[in-house]
């Protein structure tokens, strides 16, 4: 999600010696896997109902894998967009990861795991932003092979999901996966019993509807109350976080500094300095600060 903040402005810059773009190309290469998070959630979500969390795991960040990868050789404009289109397949699976941390973790640490991800989002950002201080983009992307490719290693070791398990009828099976996640205690058993009884309830619920078709059973789950009011608080909890400018702000963070500094990548730390060590206080704030800002400095000093 940040990389565009590091990308953007290598390809926009007059003096680079790479891959060059225009302000329309790298909004197309910046916005592309939005778009292509559409699909990623209308393929991930049969997927990940019919094979598994594990195989959507892997799957997900196989597909990331490959997007770093083209992106570290891309060679034009058109591959720029198509590997970032490749890794906003996964934006929409990521989604789903959700239910998948809370399936796998016991209920007391949830909030912890959950609260994990968006310090990793926040964490992934920083790192991105502030290794463009030393690396080209390139490098980044390449680096960035290195925790997707371990994340695919780590799920192999995983058992599978023991709701998804217990969904299927292979209740010997959850049985085991939770125990081995949530060890053997008198709670566990507890919460394994209520897993298994839920799931056998849903199993006798499909047998019975089976004569409905899915369009009427579609409707009839839109229909549904408590359906629609999670889809109407989910809609104006999304709004209000794009609405802050969230993504805004991790993908365009070098260009916004830019046009409020006046300043670009392309001069170095060692010109600034230079210039703020050889000049008068007052000149310094004339070059660093926008003509608006300026006035501003006026009028308090």
């Amino acid at each position: 999600m940040a990389f565009p903040a590091v990308l953007n402005p290598a390809i926009l810059s007059p003096n680079s010696t790479d891959i060059k773009a225009t302000s329309e190309q790298a909004s197309w290469i910046a916005s592309s896997n939005g778009i292509s998070g559409i699909v990623g959630f209308l393929i991930f979500s049969p997927i990940f109902q019919s094979f598994g969390r594990k195989v959507v795991g892997i799957g997900l960040n196989v597909i990331l894998v490959v997007g770093w990868l083209a992106l570290s050789l891309a060679n034009s404009i058109t591959v720029l967009v198509l590997a970032r289109a490749i890794q906003g397949l996964i934006i929409g699976g990521l989604f789903i990861n959700a239910i998948t941390l809370s399936e796998y973790t016991n209920p007391r640490r949830r909030g912890y795991f959950m609260t994990l991800k968006k310090i990793s989002l926040g964490v992934g950002s920083l790192a991105c932003h502030s290794f463009a201080l030393i690396c080209t983009w390139r490098q980044i992307a390449s680096f960035c092979i290195i925790p997707s490719a371990l994340a695919a290693l780590f799920i192999l070791f995983w058992p599978e999901s023991p709701a998804f398990l217990a969904m299927k009828g292979r209740f010997d099976e959850s049985e085991k996966a939770f125990t081995w996640l949530n060890g053997n205690s008198i709670t566990s058993k507890k919460e394994l019993k209520e897993l298994i009884k839920a799931q056998t309830e849903r199993q006798e619920e499909i047998k019975k509807s089976e004569k409905i078709s899915d369009v009427k059973s579609f409707i009839i789950t839109i229909k549904n109350k408590e359906m629609q009011k999670a889809c109407i608080i989910v809609a104006l909890v999304t709004l209000c976080i794009d609405a802050c400018g969230r993504y805004f702000l991790i993908a365009y963070i070098t260009q916004i500094l830019e046009e409020i500094t006046g300043k670009t990548k392309d001069r170095t730390l060692q010109e600034i300095e230079g210039e703020i060590r050889g000049t008068d206080r007052s000149d310094v704030v004339k070059n660093l600060l926008p003509e608006k800002a300026i006035s501003v400095v006026h009028h308090f000093t």
